[in-house]
């Protein structure tokens, strides 16, 4: 978090020292550039390891345009040079750089009046960035995209605009991982249109006055045209992502607070000020507490948009792994409630309570989420598993039943099936389901070998009868298997049933017969 703070302020120093450059005097720019330090919103681009992108990327840009404006000011080249290579650092620090470019070039337009052969130089070197930048990105791993775009993307995210703004001025409702509220939203519009209208009634109206909310504007584009792919069960959009935009919209309030109306040489306006920089400070050390552990940014998640089921998700797994199941549960309960229809959050629950060994409690959710998912192999596992944990064999015959054909979802239904069956001496059942399956092109060895492992099993458990059984069983697979029908000749024998160990000798001997007469037969 350190790393965090150290660059948050110098991103401050740069702002201030922006500010004056731009003309704003050293009271009202150290004014706006403490509000830059304290606003709450801010907290989770300076507190959240994931927002020190958002940092590092501000603070190469407040560099690279502290340097622009100071080129067009004095002409010195190593200004132009530190620009460019500042930009090249924003660029290859976040995408959202490649505005960077445009937003100069509108800047440079309102002070130069046009774009002439000077800016060509800026041109070329942003050419050289952007070119350099492209070569790195090629050749850079960037793993599994993550992210997603459109016009339906867009059209939701245009909230972004009026949320960043509304949070700004009314820093009531900050979220660790927000979502996009009607009010908020509605809030922000409504500000919006008002800053809007403030040059006109302040009669500082005039292009330059609108650079700033330009700059918050483009910033702020990523955040519309991109989102995560799992935006619907997660935040919408991140307050990190405000905080380079922001400091534009601080930029273009530099044009009015040495109005009357909102003068910090004012005693009211000076009181103001501190009741709001007390405010902003209170805030951030409550909000705080919420970046100390993963536990305490999940329960503020959860606490701040209870409906979203992957937040619950996630503070599940540390419930878990903290012990605290009683917790865990309730979380994995309000996911299915908020989710009726989908799978994987009565997957969820019922692996939870498979896990801690409350089988029974995982039967219901465990179904539920196999009859949303029928191709959900795992959910029918654990299923299958906390039945044999119950001893409820039947129960998982009858699902097994259902599914033994699937040979592409669940090839291994079949055997499991097989296994079950003969478990539970069902072997006419389990032989009718063999032969069915042989007849479909199943491999014959594989259904033989299976037989003969359970015939071996039954014969170490020295449960002799239900062996034959199974032997014979194994005969209606494969009738002249003469190994099979010796076994049976020799179980029968040792049991004592002549009539039948006569029966499977008569059969050898017509085996024998029938063979020898085919070899006749061949060397003729």
């Amino acid at each position: 978090m350190i790393p965090n703070i150290i660059l948050h302020f110098l991103c401050v120093y740069l702002l201030f020292i922006i500010l004056l450059k731009l003309k704003s005097d050293k009271i009202h720019s150290f004014f706006l550039s403490v509000i830059f330090a304290v606003h709450p919103l801010f907290l989770n681009a300076v507190s959240w390891i994931p927002g020190r992108n958002d940092t590092i990327l501000t603070l190469f840009v407040l560099l690279s345009f502290y340097f622009f404006i100071s080129y067009l000011d004095n002409k010195k080249y190593l200004e132009f040079i530190l620009s460019g290579l500042f930009t090249l650092c924003a660029l290859l620090s976040k995408e959202t750089g490649l505005l960077i470019p445009l937003v100069f070039s509108l800047y440079y337009l309102i002070k130069e009046k046009k774009l002439d052969k000077n800016y060509i130089k800026w041109f070329v070197i942003w050419s050289l960035v952007l070119l350099i930048w492209f070569v790195f990105r090629s050749i850079s791993d960037l793993g599994e995209n993550i992210n997603k775009s459109g016009i339906e993307v867009i059209l939701t995210n245009l909230a972004v605009f009026p949320e960043f703004i509304a949070k700004f001025f009314l820093p009531y409702s900050i979220s660790v991982l927000p979502v996009y509220k009607v009010e908020v939203t509605i809030i922000g519009i409504l500000i919006i249109i008002a800053l809007l209208l403030l040059p006109k009634f302040t009669k500082k109206f005039n292009t330059q006055t609108y650079f700033g909310l330009v700059w918050f504007f483009l910033f702020a584009l990523p955040a519309v045209i991109i989102t995560t792919k799992n935006s619907n069960d997660w935040n919408q959009y991140l307050e990190c992502r405000s905080y380079l935009p922001i400091a534009g919209l601080l930029i273009f309030l530099s044009n009015f607070i040495r109005n009357d109306l909102f003068s910090l040489s004012n005693k009211r306006n000076q009181l103001i000020f501190l009741v709001i920089l007390a405010a902003f400070i209170t805030i951030n050390f409550i909000e705080s507490f919420n970046y100390q552990n993963s536990l305490n940014f999940y329960e503020s998640a959860v606490k701040d948009t209870p409906d979203r089921a992957l937040y619950n998700e996630i503070l599940c797994n540390i419930y878990m792994a903290n012990g605290f199941n009683e917790k865990a549960e309730q979380t994995y309960l309000r996911m299915t409630e908020s989710n009726p229809d989908y799978s994987k959050y009565f997957l969820k629950l019922g692996e939870f309570y498979y896990n801690t060994k409350q089988f029974n409690k995982s039967l219901e959710p465990l179904k539920k989420s196999y009859s949303l998912d029928t191709h959900n192999r795992y959910a029918l596992s654990l299923l299958l598993n906390s039945y044999t944990q119950l001893n409820m064999a039947d129960s998982s015959i009858i699902v097994l039943r259902r599914i033994y054909k699937d040979t592409i979802n669940y090839p291994e239904a079949f055997i499991d099936l097989l296994n079950l069956l003969i478990r539970q001496e069902k072997f006419g059942e389990a032989t009718d389901i063999a032969m069915d399956r042989i007849k479909s092109g199943y491999d014959k060895t594989i259904i033989l070998e299976l037989y003969s492992n359970w015939s071996r099993q039954f014969f170490e458990e020295k449960n002799n009868p239900v062996m034959i059984k199974i032997l014979e069983e194994t005969l209606k697979i494969e009738p002249e298997n003469a190994k099979i029908i010796n076994y049976l000749y020799e179980s029968y024998q040792t049991a004592g049933i002549n009539d039948k160990a006569e029966y499977y000798l008569n059969i050898l001997k017509k085996i024998y017969i029938k063979k020898e007469l085919k070899k006749y037969i061949e060397e003729e």
